[in-house]
């Protein structure tokens, strides 16, 4: 800067009420203002300077002498001195009058300086004038010490509704609603202080001071939480099967609540399913157990996991011991072993009166008994207390007609078991009971009957099916006869006779007699107390010959990621390629194919066999020309050959129409054939697992043994192999394997919630009148908001068309509503069940057949059914409230001769009528014969009838004079009062939603899954899991989704909380 130049010094203002000095923000505004024009101002004067120089040098010749003169010593003359010369008086006026210019331009300069800057100066006064008004400070309140991870409220007391705030805290998050700020504070390791910042501001005035809290959070150390038990009933697992094995998944706890918030959880049941019975013999290196085991299967036992590499079998070799229990208790054994001789202090001679036939048994070989019965002599010291052991194939019993499965001898009483009528008697005294399930199964199964003086027990293989209370016997008693009476037959083996009473523990090791034991090489630290099949161990998958060391080739889907077990290795699944094999679609056609078989019933053509109507049937003929080649026969041959996965097979339900087995076999010309394999039947649909990869063009199934009747099917279809790859290199095997299984996951789930809310499995919920796309409108029996949202909620959602949605709210009312038509008859487990009974007028064929059957919500079969002793009959169906129907079913009992063929429905005001007739069926219809299964009618009644009491009056069926149905079904509405929730929704979805439910809460899947043996306890745990930092997490649930065939008790959680 020259020494003239001009210069700025900014003003010291004190504006602030407290004597601040005014923000340096506009200081440096307006004093930048002045100084721009100062800069410009030094700039124009410099310029006039030197002008005014230059100018005095051009006008002169003595140079020296200019150049030492300033503008403010002109070169003049004035009156009284010398006048200089021309050029010089020339030069020196006109820099005169340039200085004068130049003068003039800086005068004009100074003035604008001069205005600028009391510009300035009115500015600076304005802004300081504004800084006199500032937003007052605010005023926080809040804890000054809180737990890591919760929420802090910190208050702004002097809040006003015009004020904006600018928080800052040094950790955690927040949210500031009004003057309510909510700060979720960090979690940490030791106790640390953390910062709010908060300033003020409204309109017209200056921000505010900043005002600061200081909160000290606490460290607070995750700790053990108390164990989270549920408990092995209802009350614990609500909704669940359970039985004397245990839980059956899948299956579902209720919700336990913790005191304090919960951090982590780990799952864990104890398995009481697929322990083997483990038999002397078993040692470190060897295992001999009585359950099956096959090559492949992996163990869990208390010296250490097994793997299963191959496996023997043998007889256990007690069946011959007569003092089986080992103290005396058995007084005779007959073995049947080609001979009606027995063993035992009591045993004596059976003389039949009919003949009999030996035949392969449980042990050795079974007697037949055929057409009679077979008087003995086997006397007890009390027939009070005794019991009975026999070993029966149901599958080759028989009784008049054939219909029946019979078991039964004369023991201070009949002793036995119908598995046609589904009834049971003990000592005398007949009761109902579901014998479907045993009766084609065509194996020998155990029968125990004991009595402990007041009651009788009926065990089938070891399980107690049946008590009946009460019995009266006295004196001493014997076993008399075996069999039942003329037409009867029955198969029997290993037939023991006990003089005291039965315990569990006695039928159990019974049970064992005459079983296979199986074996295989171990290699232990010790021999084995305690052997569980692996839980985790699924599906078996068919290992191709075309598998390799790093390839596995299957018929079955596998994924990639999948869990798999190869020859006992763990690992997942690499990339899969291929296709999976497939039923053709039925009917089969041309394309495909053609049918063919030995030779056919006149009509009862094969292409029946592959239509898909079980109406229509192949029946083939079985003489004794048609045995000598292949038997009867059916099958398919293909354009092209194929191997088989599986083929399935829908015969009628009769082993006189197919035989005790089948074979599947194959031909690639029609006229060569060989076996493929022998498959025990099923008289029912059954798809039969193919063991060989080979292919063919001639597919059959066929029958080499006499038959009763013709060889019936009503349906054949064939399975093609599919073929999967499986890159397994990660297992790390150098041979290729030879077993294959899945790893069973997703077996555990848990559910979360806060202290309050419902935690389930999903709750579909029906919708009433006025859903929109943001407000749902459910109708309910009862109230379900507490199921759908709760203040706090960690489960506030519902399920849309399968996409969980957010709910903001939800408000219920009580209405007045009808419930949408339906079956109204409950699922009838005894003459009354949930408010309806149902009787008849006349008295049932037998408990087995009991009237109130036809309520039953499953299909009848052809030991599940209503009969009754002659006809007409009132089935009168009663409701405690009045029921409103419009339409009704009658469905068939599973032969078509055991239906009324005539009925008529009525309405009535009370068990005596008056009755109005509602619809009536007055001609004998006839139901149909084909199929070997049950036909449904349905009938529309063309308007409401409201009563709580209906009547259907059955005629005669067609043969026996009795009156019979397999079920009935009544369908209406019912007034009543119901719920109206209202669910708005957080965010409108596109439409409204066709299906609507509460959804399953069951969210969170463990890992990891670790089964291990201790206390001899097999227990299956998981990884833990850990939860989101939410002190409102304190209700915890579990489910325990597979597999179905495993049973657990004692569910429980170890938990994590913080205190």
């Amino acid at each position: 800067m020259a020494e003239n130049d001009y210069t700025y010094s900014a003003p010291n203002i004190d504006a602030s009420p407290g004597g601040d000095s005014v923000k340096s923000s506009i200081l440096e505004k307006n004093q930048a203002r002045v100084e721009q024009i100062i800069t410009h101002l030094n700039t124009h004067k410099n310029r006039t300077a030197t002008h005014g120089v230059v100018s005095a040098i051009v006008g002169t010749e003595d140079t020296q002498i200019l150049s030492n003169k300033t503008l403010a010593d002109p070169i003049v003359s004035y009156a009284g001195e010398p006048a200089l010369n021309a050029p010089v008086t020339r030069a020196y006026v006109e820099g005169q009058s340039n200085l004068a210019v130049t003068q003039a331009g800086v005068a004009r300069d100074e003035a604008v300086v001069a205005r600028n800057e009391a510009v300035a100066a009115r500015d600076i006064a304005v802004d300081a004038a504004a800084f006199l008004k500032i937003s007052d400070t605010p005023i926080l309140s809040g804890l000054a010490t809180k737990n890591e991870g919760e929420t802090l409220t910190v208050e702004i007391t002097n809040h006003e509704a015009v004020n904006k705030y600018l928080v800052s805290v040094s950790g955690g998050t927040f949210t500031i609603v009004g003057g309510i700020i909510s700060w979720i504070l960090p979690n940490v390791d030791i106790d640390t202080s953390y910062n709010m910042t908060v300033f003020a501001s409204k309109d017209g005035y200056q921000e505010s001071k900043a005002a600061t809290h200081t909160v000290l959070v606490k460290y607070v150390p995750i700790q053990e939480g108390p164990t989270m038990a549920f408990a092995n009933t209802v009350d614990g697992w609500p909704g669940a099967t359970i039985d004397g094995d245990g839980i059956q998944p899948p299956a579902y706890s209720g919700g336990l609540v913790n005191e304090n918030q919960i951090v982590t959880a780990q799952m864990e049941v104890e398995v009481t399913s697929g322990q083997k019975t483990v038999l002397d013999g078993t040692t470190a290196t060897f295992l001999k157990v009585l359950e099956e085991l096959y090559a492949g299967m992996l163990l869990v036992t208390d010296k250490g996991n097994v793997f299963v590499e191959s496996v023997e079998s043998s007889t256990v070799s007690s069946a011959d011991i007569v003092d089986l229990l080992d103290d005396g208790s058995c007084v005779a054994l007959y073995n049947f072993n080609g001979s009606l001789n027995g063993s035992g202090e009591a045993a004596s001679s059976i003389v039949p009166k009919s003949s009999v036939s030996y035949i392969t048994g449980k042990v050795g070989q079974a007697v037949s008994i055929n057409n009679g019965t077979a008087p003995c002599n086997v006397p007890v010291d009390d027939i009070q207390h005794a019991g009975v052991s026999v070993w029966t194939n149901p599958s080759l019993n028989s009784h008049t007609s054939g219909s029946y499965r019979i078991m039964w001898l004369m023991m201070g009483g009949i002793c036995g078991v119908d598995f046609g009528r589904g009834s049971v008697t003990i000592f005398g005294q007949n009761v109902a009971l579901d014998t479907s399930a045993w009766k084609n199964l065509n194996k020998f199964i155990n029968i125990c009957i004991t009595s402990d003086g007041k009651n009788g027990y009926l065990y089938i293989d070891k399980t107690l099916v049946k008590t009946i209370t009460n019995i009266s016997l006295t004196g001493s008693g014997a076993l008399t006869d075996l069999a039942h009476g003329a037409n009867d037959a029955q198969s029997m083996d290993q037939l023991r006779v006990f003089n005291r009473t039965l315990t569990q523990d006695d039928v159990d090791k019974i049970y064992e007699e005459g079983q296979k034991a199986y074996s295989c090489i171990i290699n232990l630290p010790a021999a084995p107390a305690k052997v569980f099949k692996n839980p985790l161990q699924g599906e078996t998958l068919v290992v191709s010959t075309r598998s390799t060391a790093t390839s596995l080739e299957t018929n079955q889907l596998v994924k990639e990621g999948e869990s798999l077990f190869l020859d006992g290795v763990e690992g997942v699944a690499g990339a899969t390629s291929g296709e999976l094999g497939e039923y053709p679609n039925k009917p089969y056609t041309s394309e495909l194919g053609t049918p063919i078989e030995s030779a056919n019933v006149t009509g009862w053509i094969s292409a029946n066999a592959f239509d898909g109507d079980i109406a229509n049937r192949w029946a083939g003929l079985s003489t004794a020309a048609d045995l000598a080649i292949n038997g009867s026969w059916i099958g398919w041959k293909f354009k092209e050959p194929i191997s088989l996965e599986e083929y399935s097979l829908t015969p009628l339900a009769d082993p006189r129409n197919l035989g005790a087995t089948i074979n599947l076999r194959a031909s690639n010309d029609g006229v060569t054939w060989t076996t493929i394999q022998t498959d025990n039947s099923v008289y029912a649909e059954h798809s039969y697992p193919v063991a060989s990869t080979d292919k063919f063009t001639h597919w059959a199934v066929s029958n080499n043994t006499k038959l009763d009747y013709y060889m019936n099917v009503l349906e054949l279809a064939f399975k093609k192999r599919g073929n999967f790859s499986v890159d397994i290199t990660s297992f790390g095997l150098t041979t290729p394997p030879q077993y294959a299984s899945r790893k069973i996951e997703n077996i555990f789930a848990i559910g979360v919630g806060n202290a309050n809310e419902y935690i389930g499995p999903e709750i579909v919920v029906e919708q009433g009148e006025g859903s929109t796309a943001s407000k749902l409108v459910l109708t309910s029996a009862g109230s379900i908001a507490a199921k759908i949202f709760v203040e706090g909620g960690l489960n506030n959602n519902i399920l849309c068309d399968g996409q969980d949605v957010a709910v903001a709210s939800v408000s219920e009312e009580i209405v007045d509503g009808i419930s949408p038509v339906k079956q109204i008859i409950p699922d009838m487990t005894g003459e009354t069940t949930d408010g309806c009974t149902i009787t008849a007028s006349r008295s049932d064929y037998g408990p087995a057949y009991a009237c109130w059957k036809v309520g039953k919500a499953n299909q009848p079969s052809n030991s599940d059914y209503w009969q009754a002793n002659g006809y007409p009959t009132d089935l009168v169906i009663a409701f405690d409230s009045p029921k409103t129907i419009s339409k009704y079913s009658l469905i068939s009992a599973f032969s078509y001769v055991q239906n009324s063929q005539t009925w008529a429905l009525y309405k009535g005001a009370s068990l005596t009528g008056p009755w109005t007739l509602l619809h009536q069926q007055a001609a004998a219809f006839t139901w149909s014969s084909t199929g070997g299964g049950t036909q449904t009618l349905n009938f529309d009644l063309g308007a409401s009838h409201t009563a709580n009491y209906f009547k259907l009056n059955c005629g005669n069926t067609a043969q026996h004079g009795y009156s019979g149905l397999g079920r009935v079904r009544l369908f209406g509405t019912e007034s009543k009062k119901m719920t109206k929730t209202i669910v708005n929704l957080e965010t409108p979805l596109d439409k409204v939603p066709a299906k609507v439910a509460i959804p399953d809460c069951y969210s969170l899947t463990p890992a990891g899954y670790i089964s291990e043996l201790s206390d001899g306890k097999l227990k299956l745990t998981v990884d833990k899991i850990e939860f989101p930092d939410n002190p409102e997490l304190k209700q915890l649930a579990m489910s325990v989704r597979s597999p179905e065939d495993m049973r657990f008790t004692d569910g429980k959680i170890y938990i994590q909380e913080k205190p």
